[in-house]
């Protein structure tokens, strides 16, 4: 959540079912009731599965707010893949990646908004194509947060993948030339100097001449509290 409204991007790994997307659901929730208005935000996912189960965990959240801030209307949009906040002009919109390499390109050049979250993405049909696409398009969007003063970042969420495969492979690449999350961020002064410190420890990825300023944070099971029998007993129930 910290990174986020610091506007660094981050990619989040965790295990299966250690509630990979719960902070990102609170800082999604909080943008489109509190923070934000005039803004849309964007979810690409897997699967109309996910991006059913994705929305359905938002629209739960905003039961758990106080009546005063549940400010939806019969009149706001409210299915499996948008949600509308229109007291606030607010939209949360999900998409699905592609095969096709054209349209993947299409997909992502059509997502010209400040906010972006990639869930899964490791498991996203050319994730190579569609995240580089989408950023390009929301640059203006994210230069007219900025001078706004309202919040704009990426957010990637994903459990682990195959290195040998095409779109995990890409995935985990970002995360190798990502700095590792670490608590010691904590100290930078201010924004500025937190990009500093990120793009002075991150690793030079081959053929770009400016490092990333990107974060790494991977978490293992024992990090989330869970123990090393929880761990075994989830392999062999995925098996």
């Amino acid at each position: 959540i910290w990174l986020f409204f610091n506007h660094i991007t981050t990619i989040l790994l965790q295990p299966r079912q250690t509630g990979k997307s719960f902070s990102t659901d609170g800082i999604m929730t909080y943008l489109l009731n509190v923070r934000c208005t005039k803004t849309e935000i964007t979810l690409v996912t897997k699967d109309d599965t996910l991006r059913a189960a994705n929305l359905e965990r938002l629209k739960n959240i905003e039961l758990e707010l106080p009546y005063y801030m549940r400010i939806r209307t019969k009149a706001d949009i409210s299915n499996t893949e948008e949600l509308t906040v229109k007291a606030l002009g607010n939209k949360y919109r999900g998409h699905l990646p592609n095969k096709s390499p054209k349209m993947a390109n299409k997909v992502g050049r059509g997502l010209t908004t400040p906010v972006f979250q990639f869930d899964e993405a490791a498991f996203l049909e050319n994730i190579a194509i569609t995240l580089p696409a989408a950023l390009a398009a929301g640059t203006a969007a994210r230069d007219r947060a900025r001078a706004k003063g309202d919040p704009y970042g990426t957010i990637l969420t994903t459990t682990s993948g195959r290195v040998d495969d095409r779109d995990s492979s890409y995935i985990y690449r970002m995360l190798q030339y990502s700095t590792i999350w670490s608590e010691k961020l904590f100290d930078a002064k201010d924004e500025e100097d937190l990009r500093r410190i990120i793009q002075a420890n991150a690793p030079q990825e081959p053929g770009k001449r400016d490092k990333n300023i990107r974060i790494n944070a991977t978490f293992n099971h024992r990090q989330l509290g869970y123990t090393d029998e929880w761990l075994k007993q989830a392999i062999m129930d995925a098996e």
